[in-house]
């Protein structure tokens, strides 16, 4: 018989995260390119030159357009001879980054904890340090973790190798650190519930399951996923080598793996694209897509954006009305595990939902003060002291809104090229414990329909 078919459902409230990110990665993206040059200045010819780099390669505004919707982050300015456009970071934006660097500081410990836990992960207990630069951001690296974190602690780390991007290796093993968050749970609640000490390897420690709201597994699914549960744990710290290939035992070391990448990250999600870069070292299978999207109740792949997105469900907790978080509708999520980077990037994603506003109304204040400038010559010169106030500058200015909000729909709908290409190898695991799944999208004609179903308005997620 058959395994019944998963028919997965839409996250709206998990999708609204992704709908944040989607909206800050060309703003982190030309940040950077910015902090990258000597005098942190940058033409703005140069950045429309690496629009499809920054994400809005489908923008017809261009760079000049992208960056004015955010005046409170980015400023536009004529440097020398005044014919040559250049752009900066306003001073608001330069005091978050050193308060960024600040958290690094103050967090260096945790950052060499999860340095050392990624390479002890890996088969040959090295990293390439372009691999770990790429996904910095997701893990909470600082941007000068390989020129000044690694060298500090020659005890845990060497570079191995020479030319644009090294190894980063392991220098010593320590067993201590060698459990997963899985473990670390299991420990715990046997301790709060007076089992005392419990042995976790090799026994059938059961993953936690949260489903879309509104989703249900049939019970032959249920029944499935049961006996699933109980299979061995095979930690993603120990060696795998005897786990059969395409079997239900290497899906749940590897469900085992990619639950434990996503707990070392900042906001328990990464981009498909992150994961991939990692397939090899973590032993991750040729389509982590399937992975992800047979086990619904342990991660969930978001599609906004066209961009791919996996969230470990563990790591959110759904309740009502929570202020200063995401917010959609009645419900709403925030990530379990407090962090200062969550709450530093809350703030450029608030500068990021003021700076279009901002432009608005500094547009509004400009025509309407065009239109006062004009009324007052047309007086002077008909020798007119009554003012006769026209809805005509109201007008310009409603026209100049109107074309902004366009614009801020324009970049809901747009993707990102360079994030969401080569995401992951479709090729399928033969033979293994996958439960088939059928999407709310069954083909390439309602393809289009998941992302209606899965776009969010910018109201609703702020």
């Amino acid at each position: 018989m058959s395994t019944p078919k998963i028919k997965l459902k839409v996250d709206r409230v998990l999708d609204a995260h992704a709908e944040i990110d989607k909206i800050l990665r060309p703003i982190f993206k030309v940040k950077t390119l910015i902090m990258r040059q000597e005098k942190q200045m940058i033409k703005v010819k140069y950045l429309d030159m690496k629009r499809k780099h920054i994400g809005i390669a489908n923008k017809p505004v261009g760079a000049r357009g992208f960056l004015k919707r955010y005046p409170n982050m980015f400023e536009i300015f004529s440097f020398q001879n005044g014919f040559q456009l250049y752009c900066k970071l306003t001073d608001a934006m330069v005091d978050l980054l050193e308060e960024e660097k600040k958290i690094y500081f103050d967090r260096e410990d945790e950052i060499v904890l999860k340095l050392r836990k990624l390479l002890m992960m890996s088969q040959d207990r090295r990293i390439k340090a372009g691999k770990l630069d790429f996904a910095r951001r997701s893990f909470g690296l600082p941007p000068d973790f390989l020129t000044r974190v690694i060298p500090a602690y020659p005890q845990y780390f060497r570079l191995v190798g020479s030319g644009p991007s090294p190894f980063i290796e392991l220098a010593a093993w320590d067993e201590s650190l060698a459990i997963s968050e899985l473990e670390k749970k299991a420990k715990h609640e046997a301790l709060k519930n007076g089992l005392g000490e419990i042995q976790t390897r090799g026994q059938p420690l059961e993953f936690k399951i949260v489903h879309s709201p509104g989703m249900f597994l049939k019970r032959k699914n249920l029944e499935l996923l049961e006996k699933w549960q109980k299979l061995p744990y095979v930690s993603p710290y120990q060696d795998h080598s005897w786990v059969p290939k395409g079997t239900a035992l290497a899906q749940k070391r590897a469900a085992a793996v990619l639950h434990e990448v996503l707990s070392l990250t900042v906001e328990k999600r990464a981009l498909m694209l992150t994961l991939g870069r990692f397939r090899e070292e973590f032993g991750l299978p040729n389509s982590i897509g399937k992975l992800v999207n047979g086990l619904p109740g342990i991660f969930y792949l978001s599609l906004v954006g066209n961009v791919k997105t996996v969230f470990l469900r563990e790591g959110y907790v759904y309740h009502q009305h929570i202020e200063n978080y995401v917010q959609l509708g009645k419900k709403e999520a925030h990530v379990v595990e407090d962090h200062p980077l969550l709450q530093w990037r809350m703030k450029i994603a608030k500068m990021a939902w003021e700076g279009p506003r901002l432009h608005s109304a500094q547009l509004r204040a400009k025509a309407a003060q065009k239109a006062s400038e004009s009324n007052e010559n047309e007086d002077a010169a008909s020798g007119v002291s009554d003012v006769d106030f026209s809805d005509s500058a109201y007008d310009e200015a409603d026209a100049e809104d109107e074309f902004v909000t366009e614009d801020e729909s324009d970049a809901e709908d747009g993707s990102d090229a360079e994030d969401g290409s080569d995401a992951e190898d479709e090729s399928a695991m033969e033979n293994g414990f996958y439960m088939e799944n059928e999407s709310v999208v069954e083909d390439e004609e309602k393809s289009t329909g998941i992302q209606k179903s899965s776009r969010i308005s910018k109201k609703e997620v702020w």
